[in-house]
């Protein structure tokens, strides 16, 4: 049964090549697996709603909004891992094919800072990962086990910089990804049964932020990343010419505030985000993808009674792209309402920290868990 479906799908995805010259929408590297394939990374912002906007943190809170870097002492060292549960794919083909994680998932930065004002660094991350697998297929005449797969994930290299000056702060991150898929079938069917192709691409996006503190317990924050496409090339060995797709990351918009009371114990979080994900129009996709814009709000909040302890906890969205009518979506809403929990412990010089994301949905029920550690020095 496993080996018809995979047949089934990948016959399909070759036909589409025969269309006319429709511009065909990458499939795989493609925001509609974000439920799944997103890593919320840094973990301390990940107990909080996801929330960032407005905050000021390590290293890793440059990636919510990069205005938002500033140590306590001159360096600054930072490691993350991140794990997610796996889970049924019954959307496309089969209760059979499952969604996985591809491990290692992790973060790690190092920060410096340069003067009072100039705070730097360098970070490395793996912002997205998932696997579909197929499962197994069986050769014939030497009986050999062969694994069906596709993968997508993004490793990005991430320089954060930030200026602060008085009441006003200003960030950029400078991201270098690396955009990988890879397929792999074997499907003794057809004539080249064993099919192995991989897409790797590196692309440049900045993020622009600022972060505005108006009075002593209160400020403002909005980042920005523009938009970009990519072609992308797979050579399919029962076809003479390559196959190509489009892929779209779109542009993105975020602006939130945080509060501060109790001599800065308590912090409360409130954010919107916005992602321009109607360019992806359906055309040419071979399922069908036609995307509405992405509106999604994030809430959080933190404590902390002491200097060594602080208990977070949140909330966000992260809302189906697909609109209603959408034929795709009679198999139910893709939306995921996302509880947060996280703490974090000093000790000296060294803060470590965990979060639980919990998404409750109907469709696609995913929990992140994240450990992290942070070394000022």
């Amino acid at each position: 049964m496993k080996t018809i479906i995979i047949i089934i799908y990948f016959s399909v995805a070759l036909l589409i090549n025969f269309s006319a010259t429709a511009q065909i929408h990458e499939s795989i590297i493609n925001p509609y697996w974000d439920f799944y394939s997103l890593n919320y990374q840094p973990v301390e912002n990940a107990g909080k709603g996801y929330t960032g906007e407005a905050s000021e943190g390590n290293i890793m809170s440059g990636l919510l909004n990069p205005a938002s870097v500033s140590f306590e002492k001159k360096y600054q060292a930072y490691l993350e891992y991140d794990v997610k549960n796996s889970l049924p794919w019954t959307q496309i083909l089969s209760s059979d094919v499952k969604m996985k994680q591809i491990q290692p998932a992790f973060a790690a930065g190092f920060g410096f800072r340069l003067g009072k004002d100039f705070h730097a660094g360098v970070i490395i991350r793996n912002e997205r990962n998932w696997m579909l697998d197929f499962g197994r297929t069986r050769s014939y005449p030497g009986m050999e086990y062969y694994d069906n797969y596709e993968t997508y994930t993004v490793n990005t290299l991430t320089v954060p910089v930030a200026w602060h000056y008085k009441a006003f702060d200003f960030g950029v991150n400078l991201n270098l990804m690396l955009l990988h898929s890879r397929l792999a079938y074997y499907i003794p069917e057809i004539q080249n049964p064993v099919f192995d192709e991989s897409t790797n691409n590196i692309k440049f996006v900045p993020d622009i932020g600022i972060r505005v503190t108006p009075v002593k317990d209160f400020s403002l924050g909005a980042t920005f990343t523009p938009g970009f496409e990519q072609e992308l090339e797979r050579k399919y060995p029962t076809l003479p010419a390559p196959y190509k797709t489009v892929a779209y990351f779109p542009w993105k918009l975020g602006a939130g505030a945080e509060a501060r009371f109790l001599n800065d114990k308590l912090k409360i979080s409130g954010e919107y985000r916005f992602e321009h994900t109607s360019v992806y129009d359906g055309s040419g996709s071979m399922l069908n993808y036609k995307f509405k814009d992405r509106h999604n709000v994030r809430f959080g909040a933190e404590f902390s009674p002491d200097e060594k302890f602080t208990l977070r906890g949140g909330f966000f969205t992260l809302l189906d792209m697909r609109p209603e009518g959408n034929p795709e979506i009679r198999d139910g809403s893709l939306s995921q309402y996302n509880v947060t929990a996280g703490f974090s412990y000093r000790l000296n010089d060294v803060k470590f920290s965990f979060a639980c994301v919990n998404a409750i949905s109907k469709q696609v029920e995913v929990m992140c868990v994240s450990f992290g550690a942070v070394y000022d020095f």
